[in-house]
């Protein structure tokens, strides 16, 4: 199934790189985008195989991908795989230290005991 997706890049991961049983080098570069379109904006992690990405964090893309589901030891994997990206839009990256200053009403993340189950869904 081949897709579009037009969206604002909000993270792009450290590649990866290995060797495949065949003896094939590959590299892998995940980036998550968000959808500028409709009334309750998605998340979605792409993965682009073997290609170098110039986009970057802040800029709006069309993203063209292929999802494909994979059946092993009898669980379902889906990937979502990027063939091609075109930048409609420079965006400017958010330097770190711009966030607000907490209010008073905030919780330390060392307060807050973690869940029995850690799945982020």
């Amino acid at each position: 199934m081949s897709l579009e997706i037009k969206g604002k890049i909000i993270l792009v991961l450290d590649q990866t790189s290995g060797t495949s049983a065949a003896g094939k080098d590959w590299t892998k570069q995940t980036f998550v985008i968000e959808e500028v379109d409709g009334q309750y904006p998605k998340k979605i992690a792409i993965d682009a195989f073997n290609k170098e990405i110039e986009a970057e964090v802040g800029d709006t893309v069309n993203a063209f991908i292929n999802v494909e589901s994979r059946e092993w030891e009898g669980r379902w994997f889906t990937n979502i795989g990027l063939w091609k990206v075109e930048i409609i839009e420079r965006g400017t990256m958010i330097a770190p230290d711009s966030s607000p200053a907490p209010t008073g009403n905030a919780v330390p993340a060392s307060d807050i005991a973690p869940e029995e189950n850690d799945l982020p869904f």
